[in-house]
Order: C-alpha cells, then structure tokens, then sequence
C-alpha cells in the first residue's frame, strides 16, 4: 500500500532499525518498521524527522507493517526555524496522537493537520487564529462539536478534556 503520511516520532530500535509512527491520510495513526532506517549508510536519510510529509510504501508481514519506500513531499523546513512555531505544530501532534484511533482512516483531521501545519509555516495568520481553527475542525471531525457551538475562547479546554491532554499553550 502507499499512503501520504506525516511523520509524529521516530525512535531507534536494536542498532540499525527504527519505529515510525505516521499519521496518514488513508490509514490515521500507524506505527511501522524502517528497517536499516540509521545504519552507516542509512535508507531513508532524514526522511522520518518530525513534521516531515512522505509518500510511503509500506508492506504488511504478518502483524507488522515495514516502509518499502519513502519520497519526500514536504519537509516543512520555514517551521522548524522558529521555536515558537515548532511550538504550536507539537501541540497539534499532540491533538492529533491523542485523538486518532490506530489504522482508521480520517481524511478529515489529516486535511486540518496538513493544512494548519501550512498555516503555521507560512504565517498566513495570527497564532490564535490558527489554534482556534485547527481545535475547532478537530472538534468538528470527532463529532464533538458543531461549527457555530462553541465560543474560540472555550475550544481550547474542550479540547484538553475530550482528548485528555494538556497542551502548552494553555494557561
């Protein structure tokens, strides 16, 4: 299968190999195996720092799920230079890692994602707006809200409770 993903973590596993949780457009949430993923002569490069778009290819062996392959589509460098950006995009991570089910696929948090993480990069608006657009439409997607419900003051809180999770941001 090859699925859009954006990468949440990677952590090592043994000497050469690492486990890539991805949020995909396709599948939701989903962990899986790069093998010789940081060997001295490593496969993917860089391609599983956070926040990074792929194209991936990923195989199913048995219960595990292993990257094939994996291209590049949008590191979102511009947002990993400002701490107070990388900021606001971790805690949509956090949202997004608290509240997606394990290989369900929800095209419509992965769009608010996508689309919030440009957001956040370009600077297209202020923080506030961002925030509140990004809670509001995952408030939205998980059925908890409608559009018109809820003031952006209170969407932050109702976030926090629905997901069980304390962002940064908040005071």
């Amino acid at each position: 299968m090859v699925t859009t993903a954006i990468v949440i973590h990677s952590r090592p596993i043994l000497e050469h190999d690492m486990l890539v949780e991805l949020f995909s457009n396709d599948y939701g949430k989903m962990r899986v195996f790069a093998k010789y993923a940081q060997s001295k002569k490593p496969r993917f490069g860089g391609m599983f720092n956070t926040f990074n778009m792929i194209n991936a290819s990923i195989v199913v062996r048995g219960s595990a799920m292993h990257i094939q392959s994996a291209k590049l589509i949008h590191g979102f460098n511009h947002l990993k230079q400002s701490y107070q950006k990388m900021h606001m995009a971790y805690d949509f991570l956090k949202v997004v890692q608290s509240t997606a089910q394990m290989q369900q696929e929800s095209q419509a948090l992965f769009d608010a994602l996508v689309e919030s993480l440009n957001d956040i990069e370009e600077g297209a608006a202020n923080e506030a707006a961002i925030k509140h657009k990004f809670y509001r439409a995952v408030l939205h997607t998980e059925g908890v809200l409608d559009h018109a419900s809820a003031s952006d003051q209170n969407l932050e809180s109702m976030l926090e409770s629905y997901a069980n999770i304390r962002l940064k941001g908040a005071k």
